[in-house]
């Protein structure tokens, strides 16, 4: 079991750590918090193991680290990034474990601008998700099976993101591929963890980096059991369908 001590960022927290991430103290290529929780997202759903250190450059994007203040704003703010990473890698394999709540990604909510520096909701949680998968690309992309099986599965993030080879999505049509987010976690958390005997396998590696404790594999649904992820499709042709 991962560490049941594990909180999860409040939102005096959040705040804080979005201020700072968007402050003066930041490099203009530092990701913004919505957009750091959609690398996360990616780095915790792959099959690839990313330790902080690794991803803590990606945070702050090219060039050297932020200004930090002092050594206790430094401590501040990577210790935040780390709960947060560990709280989305937690609420993920218990959501998968345990059928607790799904992990709901931060997506904020902006006012329609014709301002270019303003998002669209739900741009910057997939654009920090597509740096993520980049980062992967090897793992995630390597074989040309995978590529052609995850394609369709990561369409919603990619339209998320803007493609100038898609056609812009409709506010309503965002917000479905919003509110599909929860379910595509769980199914790509499940897809990199599952043998090729229907068995979910978690990584032990992860466990370790989080709790210094061993994860306990658990058993996936049947074959012919409805799929865990809430797609309403059977194991066998849904997660399980790498099998």
């Amino acid at each position: 079991m991962m560490n049941d001590k594990l909180t999860s960022l409040s939102g005096d927290e959040l705040q804080f750590l979005s201020d700072f991430l968007q402050s003066d103290a930041t490099g203009d290529d530092c990701l913004p918090l919505e957009a750091v929780d959609g690398l996360f997202c990616a780095l915790v759903t792959g099959p690839q193991l990313v330790a902080a250190e690794d991803w803590l450059p990606v945070v702050w994007g090219e060039g050297e680290e932020p200004k930090f203040a002092d050594e206790a704003e430094r401590e501040r703010v990577t210790s935040l990034l780390r709960r947060h990473f560990a709280t989305v890698a937690v609420q993920l394999e218990q959501a998968v474990t345990q059928s607790a709540t799904p992990y709901q990604p931060l997506v904020d909510e902006w006012e329609i601008s014709k301002d270019e520096d303003v998002p669209l909701n739900g741009e910057w949680w997939a654009a920090g998700f597509l740096v993520g998968l980049e980062y992967c690309e090897q793992a995630w992309f390597g074989e040309p099976e995978r590529e052609d099986m995850l394609e369709p599965l990561l369409m919603p993030v990619i339209e998320l993101a803007g493609n100038e080879d898609l056609e812009p999505v409709s506010a309503k049509a965002r917000q479905r591929r919003i509110d599909q987010l929860p379910a595509l976690l769980l199914t790509l958390y499940r897809y990199w963890r599952t043998d090729a005997d229907g068995q979910l396998q978690l990584a032990a590696e992860l466990g370790a980096v989080l709790s210094n404790q061993p994860l306990r594999a658990a058993e996936a649904p049947g074959r012919n059991d409805p799929c865990s992820c809430g797609s309403g499709k059977k194991y066998k042709k849904c997660c399980g369908a790498n099998g």
